[in-house]
């Protein structure tokens, strides 16, 4: 395996799989790393193989989170891409989608209640899907500008879901409930 040992490589497939969303889709990204790292094993340093290999693995699995991210879902860090093979009750599934749905419709309301600063980036961002170069320039801001006003504006609105309604989720971190807080009371934003 020109200077790359079978322990080597079954340590960095293990650390690909281990964190791809379902195991095919890890083989096939311990495929594309190691069709990228041979070539130019070459021109790496011997002492420095593993670390080269393990940071390709890393730049890896960024690319294939980042390039699977739909803006909407992305806000919640939820990406409904629970696989149905490790979800037997298709039940339950079925429940954490129409929960997710239902979430989804309270955010252009939440957004809506933000001061303008916040606001129009995240419309942008959320409801239209552009990217924050793009709201950077139809704005008259720098990009940094707008990501922190995405990164604020989106924990606005989180907190405010989170004053009525407590996101339960689950072991990946994708909501499949949530809980009233104040039933006796009426959520400010309707949490129905």
């Amino acid at each position: 395996m020109n200077r790359l040992d079978s322990g080597l490589y079954h340590e960095i497939r293990d650390f690909i799989v281990r964190r791809a969303r379902s195991g095919p889709d890890g083989e096939d990204l311990c495929q594309t790393v190691f069709e990228r790292v041979l070539p130019k094993l070459a021109g790496v340093d011997p002492s420095n193989v593993r670390a080269y290999c393990f940071a390709a693995a890393r730049h890896a699995l960024a690319d294939y989170y980042r390039n699977r991210s739909d803006p909407t879902v992305q806000f919640f860090a939820d990406r409904d891409a629970v696989d149905a093979a490790s979800d037997p009750s298709k039940a339950a599934d079925q429940r954490a989608r129409e929960v997710r749905s239902r979430i989804h419709r309270w955010v252009p309301d939440r957004i809506d209640s933000l001061p303008a600063t916040y606001r129009e980036p995240l419309k942008l961002f959320v409801l239209e899907g552009r990217n924050a170069a793009d709201i950077a320039e139809s704005l008259g801001l720098s990009v940094s500008a707008v990501k922190v006003r995405l990164h604020r504006g989106r924990r606005m609105v989180l907190r405010n879901i989170d004053a009525c309604c407590r996101l339960l989720r689950d072991a990946r971190g994708q909501v499949f409930d949530y809980e009233e807080r104040r039933p006796d009371e009426s959520c400010p934003a309707g949490c129905a």
